[in-house]
């Protein structure tokens, strides 16, 4: 038997496209306020591992209900007969020219592509009224002898205090119609929320019932198997930003200094870059093809207030001088202190505090407190100039807090939504580093930080950060 198949129905611009890119979890299906986006009836497959659960159809909308009815009710003489009126306007070939939509979306509900017929889940607007015009589209779909769900999409239901201005008015229209009623926001629909309304599809027809109730608990594994694999990527990115270091050979003499920017920059792009493909990452681990992540612009002086090594992302997500002295002890012989930048012992003449300046720009502050520059040896091709490895703790706690604001979103978004996904700038209240949490990031770095290019330590800070990750 073929897994179950739901075609998506209802009048144009209700929603429908975007209910099957929630529930295929596919971000490729074409969503658009305008109406008439959707012109074929087109196969949205949920797989997990090569398994297909289940099948979405988008459909065009009715176009033309009315015409069809009057259609339908010139092939049949009574309810027997009506499954077989429309497979027989179905294969008339007239009606495919003169309803094209029509036939489009009753041809997926009849399985007139070889397939199984699928169930029908005709979808409304609970924000605007209810209006007699949709009975002649709801009494087609009951021609077909299809089992069906109505579902009611709110719309405007945030703006509106949480609920549809008319979801009462059509969820008693639908009831006349539909066994199953079913309110649903393709938009803001969190995990449970669809594993719930793919329960009620199993209430459509019992020979669903048992590969419904399948793919939820395959979904359930599937999110927790996700949120693994995110905390992975994300200790991973961690370390190997704590791991990382820029480097430049100088020439025999000059001034070491003059290298300064280039390095710091250099360093800061690279640790960037570490972040910004861990970001990626998560999001293709959830199946986010097309999504645009919207990223902080620079500014004039190099970054804005919500970059990686802004002071404010630092005064956000790290933690205090204080706190820092605290979590010290836990790393030993004061790693994670805040120090001067060094060419080799030499002072830049630099307080590495919260304000500190690098050629100028405040918003460096951070790139100050993430690591020391040196000068490694002389021999006659030069010296090397380097910057990293970080040794400060407070660089692990501001990538891992931006990361877990990011996860969140992510985990939280559905593959409806088109606008641009945006990582908040700062923790929800209540959310601050805790003294356990940082005890316990600062033991899991504790391998990385002081064997920095050793690979078995930096394996075991990954275990110990995700262990982390997936406790909180």
């Amino acid at each position: 038997m073929s897994v179950p198949r739901f075609a998506v129905v209802g009048h144009p611009n209700k929603g429908k496209s975007s209910i099957v890119a929630t529930l295929a979890r596919d971000d490729r299906v074409a969503v658009s306020p305008t109406p008439g986006t959707t012109t074929a009836a087109d196969a949205y497959p949920m797989s997990v591992d090569g398994e297909v659960l289940y099948e979405l159809v988008d459909t065009p909308g009715f176009q033309r209900s009315r015409r069809v009815l009057e259609d339908l009710q010139a092939r049949a003489e009574n309810a027997e007969e009506r499954p077989a009126a429309v497979r027989a306007f179905l294969g008339d070939p007239a009606t495919a020219g003169r309803y094209p939509d029509e036939h489009a979306l009753l041809g997926a509900v009849m399985g007139e592509r070889g397939g199984e017929p699928a169930g029908i889940l005709y979808v409304v607007d609970g924000s605007a009224p209810y209006g007699p015009e949709y009975e002649a589209e709801m009494e087609v779909l009951r021609w077909t002898g299809a089992p069906s769900l109505g579902l009611i999409n709110p719309f405007l239901s945030e703006a509106q205090g949480g609920e549809a201005a008319h979801a009462e008015a059509w969820e008693r229209a639908l009831g006349q119609y539909f066994r199953i009623v079913r309110v649903f926001d393709p938009l803001t629909a969190d995990h449970a929320k669809r594993l719930d309304l793919l329960r009620a599809f199993g209430q459509m027809r019992e020979a669903w019932r048992a590969p419904l109730d399948r793919a939820v608990e395959v979904l359930e594994r599937d999110a927790t198997g996700r949120r693994e694999d995110a905390c992975g990527v994300i200790a991973r990115a961690v370390v190997a930003a704590m791991r990382f270091s820029a480097e430049k050979r100088l020439p025999p003499t000059g001034d070491p200094a003059a290298a300064k920017d280039e390095l710091m920059r250099r360093y800061a792009d690279g640790v960037r870059a570490l972040e910004a493909r861990s970001r990626d990452a998560v999001e293709d681990l959830y199946d986010f093809v097309r999504v645009e992540r919207e990223e902080p612009a620079m500014d004039e002086a190099g970054v804005t207030g919500e970059d990686l090594f802004a002071e404010g992302s630092w005064s956000r997500f790290g933690a205090t001088p204080a706190q820092l002295a605290a979590t010290g002890a836990i790393l030993g012989g004061g790693v994670g202190a805040l120090a001067d930048l060094h060419f080799a012992g030499l002072s830049m003449g630099l307080v590495a505090g919260a304000g500190a300046l690098i050629g100028g720009a405040t918003a460096w502050a951070g790139a100050t407190q993430a690591a020391k520059m040196k000068v490694l040896g002389q021999d006659l091709g030069g010296r090397l100039a380097r910057v990293g490895p970080s040794n400060n703790v407070n660089l692990a706690f501001v990538l891992l807090g931006r990361a877990k604001l990011h996860l969140a979103v992510v985990r939280q978004r559905t593959h409806a939504r088109r606008d641009a996904l945006v990582v908040p700038a700062a923790p929800e209240a209540g959310e601050a580093w805790s003294r356990a949490d940082r005890a316990a990031v600062a033991a899991a770095l504790k391998p990385v930080l002081k064997r920095p290019e050793d690979d078995a330590a930096a394996a075991a800070s990954v275990r110990a950060l995700r262990a982390w990750l997936l406790d909180g």
